[in-house]
């Protein structure tokens, strides 16, 4: 049986332990609300950026942008890929007309087939630039863009293919070296072979994919590096 001061002490004993219980649960309640407080504040800047949030979201959704490349690109930025997946539906559309309007001017085999493959092209151009307007997809415009930036005519061979547009420079030789320039406007189609032509050769470089492959490219890595930053002050806090 407990004698009274041993009553008093057993009470205040257990009064100490229930307050410093409360203080150590408070302060980590507290540190968990800094925290969260924190990443809302980083996602609303980053986001706000982006144009993409205009209204605070619930917490499942705010980690969700976070995980998105998309939201870390500028609004400057954001126009320039609206403007390049419109210039790359808008040629296609144009392509497909066209090569649509050759398609009834012609009944031989192998330029219905040359004609088929200028369709897949250009339809697969149409699609990359949904893909970049929607879903900030660049795959598909890295490889439509990688086919045009080179033309040749070597070995009786010939390629070229635009989409759009075509602005670049390069060199002939048929019994001189010549510089040559390069500028056309809306779709262009050439696959054949020409034996007769074995002594020529043209090697052209068309710049405006270059351009957009390396503008892509380059604000990638600035979003990433801005995700990485994002994530790591998250984390630290």
């Amino acid at each position: 049986m407990l004698g009274e001061g041993s009553k008093l002490l057993f009470v205040s004993q257990h009064m100490t332990t229930d307050s410093a219980g409360h203080r150590a649960g408070f302060r980590l309640s507290f540190r968990g609300h800094l925290r969260q407080l924190v990443r809302l504040g980083l996602v609303g800047l980053f986001s706000s950026r982006a144009g993409h949030l205009s209204q605070v979201a619930p917490v499942g959704d705010i980690c969700n942008c976070m995980n998105k490349l998309s939201s870390y690109y500028k609004p400057q930025e954001l126009k320039w890929f609206d403007i390049i997946g419109w210039y790359q539906i808008i040629g296609g559309s144009t392509g497909i007309v066209w090569l649509l309007w050759a398609l009834t001017q012609s009944t031989n085999l192998l330029l219905w087939l040359a004609i088929a493959l200028g369709l897949g092209l250009n339809s697969f151009s149409i699609y990359a630039g949904r893909q970049l307007l929607k879903n900030r997809d660049f795959g598909p415009t890295y490889l439509i863009q990688a086919i045009q930036i080179l033309s040749f005519i070597g070995l009786g061979l010939t390629y070229q293919v635009v989409i759009g547009l075509a602005l670049g420079a390069g060199f002939e030789w048929i019994e001189n070296a010549d510089i040559v320039a390069n500028f056309k406007i809306l779709s262009l189609y050439e696959f054949k072979y020409s034996p007769a032509q074995t002594d020529k050769i043209r090697v052209v470089i068309n710049f405006i994919p270059v351009f957009i492959i390396n503008y892509l490219i380059k604000r990638k890595e600035e979003a990433e590096d801005r995700k990485r930053l994002a994530e790591y002050s998250s984390a630290n806090v």
